[in-house]
C-alpha cells in the first residue's frame, strides 16, 4: 500500500520468473528491468499453476497501479 501511494518502482514476481532469473538465490531486494526501468523485488507470488486459458499464472510481474499509470499511461491495457 505504501509503495502504491508513493509510486515506488517495486514488484512482486511469480515463481516462473524467480526460477528463470534467480534459480539459486533469494530474489527479495534484487532488481529486474521492466521496459527499461529497474524494479526492486519486494515479494514472491505463491505458485498458482495453469490458468483457465491454459497459460502459466506464475510468469507474472506485479507492479503498483500508480507506477503502471505513470510509466505506460492509463490508455494502455493491462
Amino acid at each position: 500500500e505504501l509503495e502504491e501511494r508513493s509510486s515506488q518502482a517495486v514488484a512482486v514476481v511469480g515463481q516462473d520468473i524467480r526460477k528463470e532469473l534467480f534459480p539459486a538465490t533469494n530474489p527479495i531486494g534484487r532488481y529486474i528491468k521492466v521496459s527499461g526501468i529497474d524494479f526492486r523485488i519486494v515479494g514472491l507470488q505463491e505458485k498458482l499453476g495453469t490458468g483457465a486459458t491454459g497459460g502459466s499464472q506464475d510468469n507474472q510481474v506485479i507492479i503498483p497501479i500508480t507506477v503502471y499509470d505513470r510509466l505506460f499511461g492509463t490508455q494502455r491495457g493491462m
